[in-house]
């Protein structure tokens, strides 16, 4: 979906993991000065192996207004997620997603306030990303990624074609880490080279439990 690059959002997160199996809830909600727009992404995944990472992702987008349970094909998305891990040696993760269920995926015309709907484009998302540290200081990830075809899902119907729409580094440093808890910072700057503009996020992570 796309997004002013001049608003600022806050991004919480909730995640629970048993063995393979890991669930989380992703929501975005922008300022008092940005669009109104927010975002809860609900994922369930499983990891086979500590490498094969299967998963599907139910996106809500909303505007005010809009209600979670309402029209569910027009304000939600379903996108279906595979990813390889290569391991410590070769620390590279080959990551695909394709959106699968939703009206927003599909194309559309507005005639006299009557959107109709067309094909589905199956959005997709292909990405590279390497881990790596600095003195084993803090923990670094290089990411490369983009849309493989036309994907109007996320980059709207301006885009069409091979985008390469994030280039960037994410940097974490672990603060404390105990049995039971533990606590990080980390950091990404991102650059859409699709849309011309940057991004920004900083966060700070909590977990629970036995490491």
């Amino acid at each position: 979906m796309q997004q002013d690059n001049s608003t600022i959002s806050i991004a919480p997160e909730v995640g629970a993991q048993w063995g393979g199996l890991s669930v989380s809830v992703w929501n975005l909600i922008t300022t008092p000065k940005g669009t109104g727009y927010c975002e809860t992404d609900i994922n369930v995944g499983y990891t086979f192996f500590d490498k094969l990472y299967v998963g599907v992702t139910d996106y809500f987008l909303s505007l005010p207004g809009t209600c979670y349970f309402k029209n569910i094909p027009d304000n939600h998305s379903l996108e279906a997620q595979v990813s390889y891990y290569f391991g410590e040696e070769f620390p590279l993760t080959v990551s695909w997603a394709t959106m699968i269920l939703g009206n927003q995926d599909r194309a559309s015309e507005e005639n006299d306030d009557i959107v109709t709907y067309g094909k589905r484009h199956f959005s997709s998302y292909f990405e590279l990303a390497y881990d790596f540290n600095i003195a084993d200081w803090v923990d670094m990830k290089a990411v490369v990624g983009g849309a493989p075809f036309t994907s109007p899902w996320w980059l709207g119907n301006e885009h069409p074609g091979v985008q390469l729409t994030n280039v960037g580094l994410r940097a974490e440093k672990q603060l404390f880490q105990t049995k039971l808890t533990g606590m990080s910072v980390w950091g990404t700057g991102n650059y859409n080279f699709a849309m011309k503009k940057p991004y920004f996020v900083l966060g700070l992570s909590f977990n629970l439990g036995k490491q």
